[in-house]
C-alpha cells in the first residue's frame, strides 16, 4: 500500500507536527489511517484509482510542455487538477483544452484533510508509548525547557483532532452521495463501504504503564475532568 499523503501535507493541516519526525515514522501512521479510517469511507475501487494516480506523480502544468489528450496536470495555488481534452502547448488551464480531473480534485479537496487529521490523531495517540511515556513534550519557558505532555492535555488534543476528522468524514460522505460515487464519468461501486451511514464514535486513548487501551469517550471522560 502506498501512502496517499506526505509528511509535509500532514504538517500543512497540523502545524504543530514536530519537524524532527522522520518520513518513515509518519508514514506508519498514514498507512494505519488508510487501512482503518479511509477504508471505511471510500469504496476499494475508488481508493485504488486514487492510489494509481498518486503513483503516476502528476506534475504541475508548464507553459512550454506539450500535452497529449488525457494527460493530467495540476495548476495554481489551490492545486486544481485537469485532464487535457486536446493536444496543446501554452494553453493555461482552465480552458477549452482542459477539463476538471474530478477524481484528483476530490482527493485533494476532501480526502487529503481527512488523512492529515487521521494520521496526526494516531501520531498524538501512540507516538513514544513504545519507547517512553515522554514521547510528547510541551514547552514551558522561552529558554527551551520542556516537560512531558500530561494525559489531560493529550486527551484535549485528541478530542480536537478527532472532531476535525469527523467533520471531513461527513463531508466525504455527503460528497460521494451527491455525485453518486461518480468521477470523470466512472461510477465506483459504493456497496462495499458505509459512507452513506457512517457511525462516528469519538475515542480517546489511555496512555501509560499499561500500554494503549482503547476507550470510548463516555468511558474516559471522568478520568480527564
Amino acid at each position: 500500500m502506498t501512502p496517499l499523503i506526505t509528511k509535509e501535507q500532514v504538517k500543512k493541516f497540523n502545524p504543530k507536527l514536530p519537524t524532527n519526525i522522520s518520513d518513515d515514522e509518519i508514514n506508519g501512521y498514514i498507512l494505519d489511517c488508510q487501512q482503518f479510517d479511509v477504508i471505511s469511507v471510500l469504496p476499494d475501487a475508488l481508493l485504488n484509482a486514487i492510489e494509481v494516480q498518486i503513483l503516476l506523480k502528476i506534475q504541475q502544468w508548464k507553459r512550454t510542455e506539450a500535452y497529449s489528450i488525457g494527460e493530467a496536470v495540476w495548476f495554481g495555488d489551490s492545486r486544481k487538477y485537469y485532464l487535457a481534452d486536446a493536444v496543446n502547448t501554452d494553453s493555461q488551464p482552465p480552458s477549452v483544452n482542459w477539463e476538471a480531473f474530478e477524481l484528483m480534485n476530490f482527493y485533494y479537496e476532501y480526502l487529503l484533510p481527512l488523512m492529515a487529521f487521521g494520521a496526526y490523531y494516531r501520531f498524538i495517540a501512540y507516538h513514544g508509548t513504545n519507547v517512553t511515556q515522554f514521547g510528547l513534550t510541551t514547552p514551558i519557558d522561552p529558554q527551551g525547557t520542556f516537560q512531558p505532555t500530561s494525559s489531560q492535555d493529550r486527551a484535549a488534543m485528541l478530542g480536537d483532532i478527532n472532531n476535525k476528522k469527523n467533520v471531513w468524514t461527513l463531508k466525504i460522505s455527503k460528497k460521494l452521495n451527491a455525485v453518486n460515487y461518480t468521477f470523470d464519468a466512472v461510477k465506483y461501486p459504493g456497496d462495499d463501504c458505509e459512507s452513506s451511514a457512517i457511525k462516528i464514535k469519538p475515542q480517546i486513548f489511555q496512555l501509560g504503564g499499561r500500554g494503549n487501551t482503547k476507550r470510548t469517550w463516555s468511558d474516559s471522560i471522568n478520568r480527564f475532568e
